[in-house]
């Protein structure tokens, strides 16, 4: 599978909207649920619904960017007691996206988020 080109937010949502409909997940269990589809702001600067203080993504920085750490794999997040595991996602059992698929994804935070 090639590495496709994301230029807009529009087309991150698009990708993850077509990822989730091409692979069958089933996202009705998801604590996060589609949480792509929100406003640019929220989903560039906010934190991963349901997880509080945990960014989604930094800006420019795809290798301390949430988003692509836990589509790679399961990640921890926090310290000592406090750390918790999430598995990578989707978590339903469906597909994970493949390496070019998070690259496409990466490259797009790495352009500093076109909006």
């Amino acid at each position: 599978m090639a590495i496709q080109q994301l230029n807009s937010f529009a087309d991150v949502k698009a990708f993850f909207n077509n990822f989730i409909q091409t692979n069958g997940t089933d996202l009705s269990g998801s604590p996060h649920g589609a949480f792509w589809n929100t406003d640019y702001n929220s989903f560039v600067n906010g934190n991963v619904p349901g997880v509080p203080n945990v960014k989604i993504l930094v800006i420019g920085d795809p290798a301390n960017s949430n988003l692509i750490k836990i589509l790679q794999g399961p990640i921890t997040i926090g310290t000592g007691n406090q750390a918790r595991t999430y598995p990578q996602m989707p978590a339903d059992g469906s597909s994970y996206m493949t390496a070019d698929q998070v690259t496409s994804v990466a490259n797009w935070i790495q352009n500093n988020c076109p909006q």
